[in-house]
C-alpha cells in the first residue's frame, strides 16, 4: 500500500493485482459466505469432528501419501 502511494509499483503489477482482486471478489465470495454459514450452523459438530484422534489419522494419511516412490527400470 505504501509503495503504491509512493508510486513505486509498476502499472503492470497494479493491473494484475486489480484483476486478481476482481476474480476473488466475484468467484470466491460465495464460497466464503457458504463456509461461514455452515460453520455457524454446525459449529458443535465441526468442533467434535476435530477430535485429536481424527486429526492424528488425517495427519498420518497426508504424511503417508506425500512420499514419492520411484521405480527403476
Amino acid at each position: 500500500m505504501f509503495l503504491n502511494i509512493a508510486n513505486v509499483v509498476p502499472d503492470k503489477i497494479k493491473a494484475g493485482a486489480k484483476r486478481m482482486q476482481t476474480f476473488f471478489s466475484k468467484h470466491t465470495i460465495w464460497i466464503l459466505m457458504s463456509c461461514c454459514w455452515i460453520y455457524n450452523r454446525c459449529k458443535k459438530k465441526i468442533i467434535a469432528a476435530a477430535a485429536p484422534s481424527n486429526l492424528l489419522i488425517a495427519l498420518a494419511i497426508v504424511l503417508g501419501s506425500s512420499r514419492t516412490y520411484y521405480v527403476s527400470c
